[in-house]
Order: C-alpha cells, then structure tokens, then sequence
C-alpha cells in the first residue's frame, strides 16, 4: 500500500504491520521521524556519495514525509521525536543551524496534524557538548518533552542525567520535562549480558524515583566483541536475544504495573531503596551497587511477600520487619495492607 504525501509516496507495506504488532498489545509508539530517501537530499549535499541519510533534504520531501507518517500513525503514538542524537555528527551532519530548520519543519507538519501531541528532540547524546548547548539554546519553548540516550550501567546513567539537566538550569528552562529515549548496555558475553539485566534494572528504578517521564529501552546483544565484524546487533537471533534484560524487565513491569512512586527512602554507600504506593498498601524496591549488605524494612502491613528479579514470590516470616539481601539484581517487597515504610539500618530519607 502507498499513502500520498505530496511529491511523493510513502510505501507502508513493511510499516503498517511492524506498527500492529506493537498497537496490538496496547502499547503505543515514540513516532521517530528521521529523513526520506537519498534522491531527496538538499542539493547542496548532492555531491556526498555515502550515508545521506544524515544529512538535511529538500523542504519539500521532508514535510511530505512528516506529514504521511504523522497523519497515518499519529494517533497511536506517546509522542512524536524528530530525528535522532543530532548532537552527534554520526547522526547529523550538516550544520546545527540546519537542524533547527528542520525540526521547525517537523513541528509546524505535527502541530497541523494534531494541537496536542506531543513533540521532543533526537535524543541527546553528549558527544559534543557544543552542539548540544547550541541545540538546548535553539530549540528552548519548542519541546514538550526532552529526550536524552545514556548507555552503560547506572553511574554513567546518573552523570548523563545530571548533565541533562545541568545544561538546561543554564539555558534558563522553567520546569523541563525530560525523557530517556535510548539506553542500552552492550552484552555480547553471557556474563555482560547478565549485566545489562541488572543495570537495566537500577536505570528503571532510578530514572522513576527521579522524575524522568519515560525510558526507553535498547536491550539488544550488541553482539559486535573481538574478531566480530558488521552490525551484528542480535535483535532477531533467538540465540542472542537479551534473555535476562527481557525477562527481569517483564518481572519488573508485573510488579510494579499498580504502583506510583512515594519517596526515596536511601541512595547512600552504594544502597538504593525506593517506596512505592499500591491501591493495597506500599512497595520497596531495594539494590546495591557495590557489596551486598542486609537491609530491614519496617511496616505496619498485615502480610508481605519478598520478589525477586525474575518475579518468583516467597512470602516473609514477618511482615512488620522484613529482612532482604540488597545485592546487584533488586529485590522489591510488596507490603499488603501497610502505611507506611521505613528502612530500620539506614536512615530513610
């Protein structure tokens, strides 16, 4: 099938099913709008010979393309992203000035599509923190949301976020609302991939307990170790598919699909534990980033039943002073009936 989009076609023969498999289920998209075809490039860029996806296009294809895709698929999408890591030049080549114009592009093509969508920049990389201030400065009252990528484990996830939002407390944003759109963790050995399952884990926790909108995962193998060559990136191979990282992620979901954050209750010497709210009494999600060490909980609950990172359930002896092991994989704690919660060996916070 082709959907008309002005000066050209759009071909959704590949898209439309990728979309259902995902809309199916009741999950929405984030709508990443990158460029269309190479015959589209600007003709100032005509004489570069590879990857002109990463350079601007002509006007024209380029609101065509926005406009198709937003209008066919706009409806199911979180929110719609233009572009992605246009602060690095493997992503964006051509001039940050030339960014700008086209997301203002994109944006008034979204805005004509829908008044409410909402709107966020290619994921923040970092790599030239000059072109990401002069991108914070440009495109400052033009996002909804803003999106940053951090790969690695929690520490370099916590030094992104910080930088995130350091540079825009110095760009002058009022109460900006960020979004982690990519972040990953490569896995091509089996004790890495053990790995990206636990920090996948602690990015989860972390980036809830601290207000980020969302996180987006990107949990492939990245299966390219010595001697490997190409893109090998493992997505479809059942054999390199991320077991761990999917499964403790679906554990992860079933348990907290009822809760809303409440409070930090320690991020000290390497111990996290975080509260959570339940229509039936509170959660605790508790991990360490350095030794393991025991940690009890109290509670005012009636019953309480210790998960652990796959979602297998043991219920505690009990329930008003719960004793965990705080290692790297998390531990949570569902407290039925409970109040209230604190940790008796460290200082809640």
């Amino acid at each position: 099938r082709r959907v008309e989009g002005g000066p050209c076609t759009l071909s959704v023969q590949r898209i439309d099913p990728s979309v259902r498999a995902y809309t199916s289920r009741d999950m929405q998209l984030d709508l990443q709008l990158m460029n269309p075809p190479d015959w589209a490039i600007d003709p100032k860029y005509a004489d570069v010979e590879s990857n002109q996806w990463r350079y601007p296009h002509r006007e024209d294809a380029y609101r065509a393309y926005v406009r198709a895709l937003v209008k066919r698929y706009g409806r199911h999408a979180h929110f719609v992203q233009v572009f992605n890591e246009p602060d690095q030049p493997l992503f964006w080549a051509g001039e940050p000035s030339e960014f700008i114009d086209t997301f203002n592009q994109a944006a008034e093509e979204i805005r004509e599509q829908s008044r409410d969508l909402p709107i966020t920049n290619g994921g923040y990389a970092f790599i030239e923190l000059d072109r990401t201030r002069y991108f914070v400065e440009h495109l400052k009252s033009r996002l909804d949301l803003i999106s940053y990528h951090s790969h690695g484990n929690l520490k370099e996830l916590e030094h992104d976020f910080n930088l995130a939002r350091q540079l825009h407390r110095d760009a002058g944003y009022e109460s900006p609302r960020f979004i982690n759109t990519e972040t990953g963790y490569a896995a091509w050995r089996l004790d890495q991939e053990r790995a990206q399952a636990i920090g996948v884990l602690h990015k989860l926790l972390y980036c809830w307990a601290h207000g980020d909108e969302g996180i987006l995962l990107f949990c492939s193998r990245m299966t390219i170790g010595p001697s490997r060559v190409g893109r090998d990136f493992g997505f479809v191979a059942y054999d390199f598919c991320p077991r761990f990282a999917y499964g403790a992620t679906a554990a992860f979901m079933r348990t907290f699909a009822d809760a809303r954050f409440d409070r930090v209750l320690t991020e000290r010497d390497g111990t996290h534990a975080y509260a959570f709210k339940t229509p039936t009494g509170r959660k605790v999600a508790l991990f360490a980033t350095g030794p393991s060490r025991k940690v009890t909980i109290t509670s005012d609950a009636r019953d309480a039943v210790v998960i652990d990172a796959m979602g297998n359930r043991a219920r505690a002896g009990d329930a008003r002073n719960v004793t965990v092991n705080a290692g790297a994989y998390p531990v949570y704690v569902e407290f039925e009936g409970a109040t209230r919660v604190a940790l008796a060996n460290d200082g809640a916070r």
